[in-house]
């Protein structure tokens, strides 16, 4: 019978010479990361946002009271939903 023959043990590889590490987003000023993003944005076919007009802090509060007296009405709905369901639920049961 025909023996087999180890396979010789590879070493790795050795570069000569290692490439400094690319710079962090961080460390680029802000001019050239705006000029970035805007070609970005213009090589994606997409146009940059608009600047949104500052609220006043009273608009601003009475956005905040609109958008959670709106979430309180949809969770008081879904608890009632679900209230109905359980008690339907529960009826079956019986």
């Amino acid at each position: 019978m025909a023996r087999i023959k180890k396979a010789p043990t590879r070493k790795p590889a050795v570069r000569a010479s290692t490439r400094p590490p690319a710079p962090l987003v961080n460390s680029l000023p802000p001019q050239i990361l705006e000029e970035a993003a805007q070609g970005w944005l213009k090589s994606s076919g997409s146009t940059a946002p608009s600047q949104l007009p500052s609220k006043s802090g009273q608009q601003k509060a009475e956005a905040l009271v609109d958008c959670l007296d709106t979430t309180l009405k949809n969770l008081r709905a879904e608890m009632a939903e679900l209230k109905d369901r359980v008690s339907r639920l529960e009826g079956r049961i019986s």
